[in-house]
């Protein structure tokens, strides 16, 4: 096989789990398609399979997320892709998150946040993400943690007069603590 990689669908992370520690949050992040390949987006299965086969996941990597939070912040982008057009999308997606080991339960939501980002509608992608923040199934530390993720992200993508429009819609106790100051 060329660079002497196997066919990593077999086992996406057999690859990956002999790679240096700084290599191994984007190697695992990068095998999630052919995981979700293996498990016809299951994402069940994909969770169980990352949580059964990662290395060195609690190794803290960036933002404070360890290699196995940002991994399932990433599945969960996917998640987003692939199920955030259905109208019980976030009923299930909650339900997923909280099923997760504790160490995870958070960064998935923190994904389910991003996938918005990652796949919403350019320019507008906001709108359903600060729905999801609402959303009245989240607990409190849930709806912080997803306003804690997404806001901070949105100076990045949007100008200043936008990402301050964006900030305006938002509870006072969120956009105080998680909005840039203009």
């Amino acid at each position: 096989p060329k660079y002497g990689i196997g066919d990593i669908r077999k086992d996406p992370y057999l690859f990956c789990n002999k790679q240096p520690i700084e290599r191994l949050e984007a190697c695992y992040s990068n095998m999630l398609p052919p995981l979700l390949e293996n498990t016809d987006n299951d994402f069940h299965k994909a969770a169980d399979y990352i949580n059964a086969n990662m290395q060195h996941g609690e190794v803290t990597a960036i933002d404070g997320h360890t290699i196995n939070q940002l991994v399932t912040i990433g599945l969960m982008f996917e998640y987003m892709r692939v199920h955030g057009q259905e109208p019980d999308y976030a009923e299930k997606a909650i339900a997923f998150c909280r099923r997760q080991p504790e160490d995870d339960h958070m960064a998935c939501i923190e994904g389910l946040s991003g996938g918005f980002i990652k796949y919403g509608t350019p320019g507008v992608e906001y709108v359903k993400n600060l729905q999801f923040c609402e959303n009245s199934l989240l607990t409190d530390e849930e709806r912080d943690h997803c306003y804690a993720y997404t806001l901070p992200r949105m100076s990045g993508r949007y100008d200043q007069e936008t990402t301050q429009k964006i900030c305006a819609q938002v509870p006072e106790v969120y956009r105080s603590k998680y909005c840039p100051k203009p």
